[in-house]
């Protein structure tokens, strides 16, 4: 993460469960609570966020700072918050 970006992350079913990171169709699309609906809640850790520049992400629409490289990169210390190899 950068100073000028702030990810909007969610996490929801079973925090021992699989862990699974759920990326939303985009650019310009957003996490919705239809989003959470593709994995069983009893099975999997459900991670959600918003990309960088889209939802309740911040800064909304922004493309300074956000390739795919950094989307890779948002999604890796995702990862390494929750604490998964």
């Amino acid at each position: 993460m950068d100073d000028q970006h702030k990810l909007y992350v969610e996490d929801c079913g079973n925090t021992k469960g699989q862990p699974v990171i759920f990326l939303h169709g985009g650019p310009g699309s957003e996490i919705t609570p239809s989003c959470r609906l593709f994995f069983d809640p009893e099975k999997y850790h459900i991670i959600l966020f918003d990309q960088r520049g889209t939802g309740k992400s911040k800064p909304f629409l922004s493309t300074e700072n956000n390739t795919p490289f950094d989307s890779v990169r948002d999604m890796e210390l995702i990862r390494e918050y929750y604490g998964y190899d």
